[in-house]
């Protein structure tokens, strides 16, 4: 169900778990990234927020236009570009 309940627990969990996967990644020299989409469920609005204030790195495509397939609603290839496009961007990737 989407109550406040459970999407708080969802984002307990979520962010419990990016927290170990950046240390994992971390202490063995693995670059970690989040990609932060535009196609967040409710309450995860702050999300940005938490992992700034984590100082986890994460790469914003928030303001990147959700073009999707009518019939299904999977991005399409123009989305999927300006991702890759963003992911380009970042140094440590590159």
């Amino acid at each position: 169900p989407n109550d406040r309940e459970t999407v708080d627990k969802e984002i307990e969990i979520t962010q419990a778990l990016i927290k170990q996967l950046a240390d994992r990644c971390g202490s063995q020299g693995i670059i970690f990234r989040i990609v932060l989409l535009n196609t967040a469920p409710m309450g995860w609005s702050s999300l940005s927020s938490w992992l700034r204030s984590e100082g986890i790195p994460f790469i914003d495509a928030t303001s990147i236009a959700r073009n999707s397939y009518p019939e299904d609603g999977h991005p399409t290839a123009v989305w999927h570009r300006a991702v890759a496009k963003l992911l380009l961007e970042d140094e440590k990737l590159m």
